[in-house]
Formats: structure tokens, sequence, C-alpha cells
């Protein structure tokens, strides 16, 4: 499913919204976690100063990220009039973010007399440049009678557009019209739809609202299966959102069988039926290859059709295919212009592609602009992106493109562990084990360990079992460290695997087991780890309770020693002495 779609800023999102309604070492593996490849006053001011520039170059985003941050007021002081200024200029410029902005400060009369007749009208431009925001503000303002004359139906025709672009709460609002019967025909299987739409985007309200509505609990089975009963009927009652929810059911195998093939079907009937999110996500299918016939020309017509119809993510695909030359002639610059218009949209993997871009330069014509990536980083964790967040404190904790700032990068680190990252709970871990939050924490080091274990990041999972080991108080504490230490080395994680064959071979720590102990060792050692080689090739020569096999310790011992272990080099000698 798709990222969060709140729009940048979320500071600034909420306050519009409410006015219409090392990273941070030690013995274990203590480098941080790279990105993904795929503040002080000082720090902000470059981010800023990197806004106000392409402002001046006649970047509308620039401005309205410039205006933004004068409105936002959280790390430099508020400048309303100097927000009011740029995010002019950004409407000026056809940014529809900037105008939906600049109409929430003509609500308020923030740096502006206030004026909700100009709010309404800037609302509607937003909405035809097809920000999200926008429409879903202009629908609130119909819905209550802000201006113009309340009207439900028009609420609802708004509400359905900011749908369509992706605004998790317009889908929700849209629901409780159709739940409701206001402004259009009752229909409880389509608010169905609607509020699973908007609770698999991330609106919270709207999870609430299957909830209390129709007593549905996501990833409960039963319940999961009744929702695929209600979407069926919302589909076959040509209702494209329902067949959407449903092959997304379909495609994850909640409340029935896994099936890409039928998930393709109903995708297709959805998009046919005008539904651009079901466009963008069978795109994806024939991208892939799954449920369908592998077609990369058709998934970027796909992504093309929704795209023009303003839906982000297609746009962001559809960037994919240009940069990768993958069903369209390569362009790089054409990418680019994809990906800026979906980050101005609030799409915030097409934020962090193009801060990938900028970060490291591109042959296509992308030059290397460190301080213009970590603005675009910014976005893109403001987003709801978990990755643009990482990527951002990766960039504070080593200080590329802003201002070094341990405090700013361990903080980042933990809203990407908020957000499910495996790699930002790790790194906030070792914030946590260098003391970079204040004093060294070993206990709060471990909890961010286990939240990294537990997203299946192996090298979290052999730190997880160390500290573990290093500050555990007793039998349990041992078992959870040899599960993390199994879990690393099942991962791939072969220092994992020989920390584990040596738990198990001591009986110390943990009831004693050659048995597993030799399993671990070979994981290790199919792996590349040359120490469990070594071991595997100990315990294999000497039995230690299982039967004696020197073959097969002979050729553990080849590979430690072809890895430069000389005690391994020196069993194979003893080894061929005794076969002499």
């Amino acid at each position: 499913m798709t990222q969060t779609t709140t729009p940048f800023p979320l500071v600034i999102v909420a306050f519009a919204l409410a006015l219409v309604v090392s990273a941070c070492g030690s013995t274990s593996q203590s480098t941080r976690a790279t990105p993904d490849e795929a503040l002080e006053p000082v720090a902000k001011d470059v981010e800023l100063t990197q806004a106000s520039s392409d402002c001046e170059s006649g970047d509308a985003l620039g401005c309205t990220l410039a205006g933004a941050f004068f409105l936002d007021g959280v790390e430099i002081p508020r400048d309303d009039a100097r927000a009011v200024e740029l995010l002019a200029r950004s409407c000026a410029g056809d940014n529809g973010l900037g105008c939906a902005l600049l109409a929430s400060m003509y609500v308020t009369g923030r740096g502006v007399e206030a004026d909700e007749a100009r709010a309404h009208t800037l609302y509607e431009k937003a909405c035809s440049l097809r920000a999200p925001l926008g429409c879903f503000a202009l629908a609130t303002m119909h819905y209550h009678g802000r201006v113009v004359d309340r009207s439900a139906a028009e609420a609802a025709r708004y509400f359905s557009m900011g749908c369509d672009l992706g605004e998790a709460r317009a889908c929700r609002q849209l629901g409780r019209l159709h739940e409701s019967g206001e402004g259009l025909e009752q229909n409880p299987a389509h608010a169905a739809a609607l509020y699973l739409r908007g609770c698999l985007s991330g609106d919270q309200h709207a999870c609430a609202d299957l909830r209390t509505s129709f007593n549905i609990e996501q990833g409960r089975k039963s319940d999961d299966a009744r929702l695929v009963e209600i979407l069926i009927k919302s589909c076959d009652d040509g209702f494209a959102t329902g067949c959407v929810m449903h092959g997304v059911l379909l495609e994850g195998g909640q409340g029935v069988a896994r099936n890409r093939v039928e998930a393709s079907r109903q995708y297709k009937r959805g998009c046919d039926l005008g539904d651009v999110f079901g466009c963008t996500l069978l795109g994806h299918l024939h991208e892939s290859g799954q449920g369908t016939a592998r077609d990369t020309r058709r998934a970027a017509t796909l992504y093309d059709d929704a795209c023009k119809s303003g839906h982000a993510q297609g746009c962001s695909n559809l960037g994919n295919m240009y940069l990768g030359g993958q069903g369209v002639a390569r362009d790089v610059q054409r990418a680019v212009e994809l990906y800026t218009g979906a980050c101005e949209a609030g799409q915030g993997r097409a934020c962090f592609n193009l801060a990938l871009l900028f970060e490291r330069g591109h042959a296509g014509g992308i030059d290397k602009d460190e301080a213009r990536a970590a603005l675009l980083y910014r976005v893109a964790c403001e987003s709801g992106f978990a990755s643009g967040c990482n990527s951002l404190a990766y960039f504070y904790d080593e200080g590329i493109g802003v201002q070094k700032d341990d405090a700013r990068a361990a903080e980042l680190y933990r809203r990407a562990c908020e957000m499910s990252h495996a790699k930002g709970c790790f790194n906030r871990a070792i914030c946590h084990e260098l003391g970079q939050i204040g004093q060294v924490d070993p206990i709060e080091a471990i909890r961010y360990y286990d939240k990294s274990c537990a997203l299946d990041y192996p090298v979290a999972c052999h730190n997880l079992g160390n500290r573990l080991l290093e500050h555990g108080d007793g039998a349990m504490t041992n078992v959870q460290a040899v599960d993390a230490f199994e879990k690393a080395c099942r991962a791939g994680h072969g220092m994992a695997c020989s920390r584990l064959g040596d738990l198990l071979l001591d009986g110390a720590r943990f009831p004693k087991s050659p048995l597993r102990a030799v399993r671990a060792l070979s994981t290790g050692c199919d792996g590349g780890d040359a120490a469990s080689c070594l071991k595997l090739g100990e315990t294999l020569q000497t039995g230690d309770g299982l039967p004696v096999d020197i073959a097969r310790a002979r050729g553990a011992f080849e590979k430690a020693c072809r890895a430069g272990l000389a005690p391994a080099c020196v069993q194979l000698r003893r080894l061929g002495e005794l076969d002499s």
C-alpha cells in the first residue's frame, strides 16, 4: 500500500485544516545503518537558504517551502508577512500547495486581513492544480456553508476529487456522506470501501469509522472476510473504489486467499470505472509481472493515465519508469518533472527519489546538490515517508548538506522508528549507546534494537543478543538472546551464527546443544563467515557429543583458511599430518 498521503509539512497542514474545520560503537556491530536506496536555528537556516534560493530562481515549490518555514515558526522566528509574500509567489507560479497554505492565512487573518471569499478562490485554484489539501478544504467550506451556500452535494464532489488525489481524510468524509445519505444516495457498502481506503492510507479516524459503523477491525480474519463481502457488493453496484479495495485485499491475502490474478481483474474494473488509484495499482502488477503478464509499456501507460488525472503515486511510479527506461525511453529530466509534481502533491516517496538524485548527482543532467537533497528529505519525512526521516537524520549525523547536529539526528531516527523503519530504530539504538542524547543508556538501546529486530533487521538482532547477554539478569534474558542470535543467523548474519554456536556449545548461560550449534555454524559458514567455519571444523573434529566427521571438518577449515584465519590453516596441516 501507499505511504501516508498527508501533504508536507505536517505542522502547517494540521494548522491549515484546523482553520477550515549513524548514527548516533560498542563490541557489537555499531556502524550506523546506511540510508535506504531506495534543530538549531543555524541548521534550519541551511534548509531555508536553499528553499529561498530556489524561490529566487523561479522555482514555485521553493517558494512554498520557504513560506512554510516562516509560517511554521518552530525553529526560526515566525514571520507571517514574509510567509504571505512567499506563498503568494508560489501560488502565482501555479503551485497548488502554496495556494492552499496561502488560503489558510486568509481564513484566519495571519499576515493579511481575514477574507474567506479570497480563501475560497485560492482553494479553488489549489484544487484545480490538483492539490489534495485544496480540494479537501474547499469541500469543507461547501459542507459548512462558508462563503458559499451550504451544499452537501458540492462537498461530496470535492471530497471525491480529494480522495482521488490521494487525500485519505477526503475519502473518510466522502464515506460518511455515503453512510448518511447526505448529498448523495445512501449506501453503507460504498462508505465501507471509502473508510478502508482512508484507513490503509494512514487515516486512523477512517479505521475508527470502520470499527464504529461496521464493527470491523482490520487484521481480524473474520472481520476481513466480512469486509470482502461488503466490497464485492459495492463493486457489483458499480462503485469503483469498492472494486479497487477488494483488489487490495486479494493482493494482500486479507480475509481471502491471496490471488493476484483476481486482484488485477478487480483493479482493472475499478480503473475502467474511473478510479485512478486502481489504474496505478494495476500498473504496478503489470510492471512486476504479478497476477498478469509483465508489460512495462502497459504499466507506463496506466501510470501516465493516473498521473494526468492527478494521482501523485501514478506520477511518482511513472518517474521511476522514465529514470530506468522501462516501458518508455529513458529521460532523466522527465523523471525529475514527474517526481517534483508528485512531491508537491505530498507523495513522500517521490520527494525521497528526487532527493536521492540530488544527493548523488546523475549523468542525465542532475548536478550533485547535498543541501537541496537535505531539503527534499525533510519534505519526504514531513510527508510521512519514513526513509526520508532516516536519510535526513543521516545527513545531520554526518553534517552532509546541513550543519552536523547529533540531537536533531537522534530525534529524526526516533521519528523513522515510530513509522516502523527498521534502520531508524537501529540507528536510534546506537545513539543511546554512544550517549548522543545525554548519558549512555544501554536499556534504551536494547529497547530500540528489539524494535529493529522485530522489523527483521538482522544486524539489530545480533546487537540485541549481545546487549541482552551484557545487561540481562537471568535465564529468561539468556533465552531471549539466543532467540535474537538465531533470528539474525537465519537471515544470513554470519557473526550471529558464530555467537550462537558459542552459546550452544558452552552450556554456561544456555543448555548445551551441540546439534543446534553445528546447524548454526553450518549456516554461518555457508554464508561466508570465517569464524563460523573455524568453530564448525573444531566441533566436527572433536565430536563434542556428536559423531566425529573429519571430512566435513576439513572442508570447514579450508574455507576458514582461505578467508585468512591462521588457526584454521594450522588445523588443516595437523589433519594432513594425521592422514599421512
